[in-house]
């Protein structure tokens, strides 16, 4: 299958394997590395630490992919890079949050404050793997999928430790998020692009047919997920489909509604009142039945429905539909744009189609039927473009013992590692281009000595939080 790139990325990916290393990579404290990578030295023999690993394998797993990309690429001199790299896996430590991984943040965060070649630039030219959704949610239990008491949240050490890294590249997981045209306009344009997102690992059954075996594709359009009052894309589309299929759509046990036409497949648990508790983790990963149900789904409609919310549990879906060969339908409120991974480097809108749901039932409703009265033509054309894309798309290497040799990957080209690296001095051109040498330049003679007299030296101290 021939994959259409763009030539810069073409000449970068080529280059590399020529030139060596591009990034200088820190040396960090060893407890928030690469054993926090390794089941057997993190996490085995402590029960919480092992539901831990279970919930989280697939973040793991992409960190330790992206990771050796970042060492592949590393061993460069500081004097002759323009990405900083820093080995620490501050997102696992806070996701983690027990005694000991809370201690090592605080060791690590002090450790990159210390170091000259980080407070130069005051973490601009630098980037971290953060691996989860940006930025890890202190009151939620990664272990056991329930909240955290507020008093538990270690929300000061947390909010010290992003103060720190506030001017640093991250990598973080999304399939979708939402940005407000406003928050565009008035934002600052490093601020925005700074997190960089990485589709989730495409989950793909050992046993998978092709894609070509995927036809006939039965179903024009698909849902699976849950509904809460605050999804609001969800819920205006899930009353437009109920109100044009009053008739067939049909609510079962647990408030779960269901669907089941050639137009429209539909499978959503639903819980719209504010003051009942919201679905937890289980009751929303519960809509898919088991995972054989929504495979067929998804590898059986034309047209799936992604929209924002829910992960990581649900968050998947754009991933999902991309794997089983579905072209992505993002829906969007009034007011606001899709955000995308890696969306510097993929023509997303090459093939997915965004629906904007409007303010009301009504106007939801004419997005629903124009959306279901796309040509195959057109659906066609979409996908062709998608499967040229999508293996761009695909992560590297997978290391969990479980996983098989992804078939979607294009040993050739380049991969989610790539793309990232060329998003990275991408994201590097755009503070530099604000400053007429292209530097901060911190760590002068005067600011090496830590004399606190000296200007610059203050403004340092202005800029990073003190560690103790």
């Amino acid at each position: 299958m021939k994959v259409v790139l763009r030539v810069p990325l073409v000449l970068a990916f080529l280059a590399r394997g020529v030139v060596g290393g591009i990034i200088f990579v820190h040396q960090m404290p060893e407890c928030g590395g690469e054993r926090l990578l390794s089941y057997d030295s993190t996490y085995k023999g402590d029960r919480r630490r092992e539901q831990f690993f279970v919930a989280s394998e697939w973040a793991i797993e992409l960190i330790r992919s992206l990771h050796t990309k970042a060492m592949l690429e590393g061993g460069a001199e500081e004097s002759v890079v323009e990405l900083f790299y820093i080995p620490c896996f501050f997102a696992l430590l806070l996701a983690l949050h027990d005694t000991a991984s809370l201690e090592c943040l605080a060791r690590a965060s002090a450790t990159l404050v210390a170091s000259p070649i980080f407070r130069r630039n005051a973490g601009y030219d630098h980037f971290y793997l953060h691996g989860f959704e940006h930025p890890v949610v202190t009151e939620f239990d990664y272990a056991l999928a329930t909240s955290r008491p507020a008093h538990l949240a270690s929300s000061k050490l947390a909010n010290t430790f992003y103060a720190t890294v506030q001017n640093v590249a991250v990598i973080a997981t999304g399939d979708l998020a939402q940005g407000t045209i406003a928050a565009a306009l008035s934002g600052s344009l490093y601020g925005m692009r700074r997190v960089i997102t990485v589709p989730f690992p495409f989950r793909r059954p050992c046993k998978s047919p092709t894609d070509e075996e995927f036809e006939p594709r039965t179903s024009r359009l698909v849902f699976v997920g849950s509904i809460q009052s605050y999804n609001f894309e969800r819920t205006l589309f899930l009353r437009a489909v109920v109100s044009e299929f009053e008739s067939q759509v049909r609510v079962r046990a647990g408030n779960l509604f269901f669907l089941d036409c050639s137009a429209m497949q539909l499978r959503a648990r639903v819980r719209l009142n504010p003051h009942l508790t919201p679905l937890n983790a289980s009751e929303r990963a519960s809509v898919g039945i088991h995972t054989g149900m929504f495979w067929r789904l998804y590898r059986t409609s034309e047209l799936c429905v992604v929209a924002p919310g829910d992960a990581p549990v649900l968050g998947q879906r754009l991933s999902d539909a991309l794997v089983a060969g579905c072209v992505p339908v993002v829906l969007i409120s009034p007011g606001t744009y899709p955000v995308l991974p890696l969306q510097g480097s993929i023509r997303w809108e090459e093939f997915i189609i965004i629906v904007r749901v409007g303010d009301d039932v009504t106007t939801a409703r004419w997005a629903l039927r124009r959306l279901l009265a796309t040509s195959r033509s057109e659906i066609a054309r979409r996908r062709a473009a998608m499967l040229r894309w999508r293996p761009q798309l695909v992560i590297g290497s997978r290391a969990s013992k479980r996983a098989c040799r992804d078939p979607l990957r294009d040993e050739d080209g380049p991969d989610v590692g790539d793309l990232v690296i060329e998003e990275l001095k991408s994201v590097q051109r755009i503070w530099q281009r604000v400053l007429p040498s292209g530097s901060l330049e911190l760590n002068s003679s005067e600011c090496a000595h830590a004399s606190l007299s000296s200007p610059r030296c203050a403004m340092l101290h202005g800029l990073l939080p003190a560690w103790s």
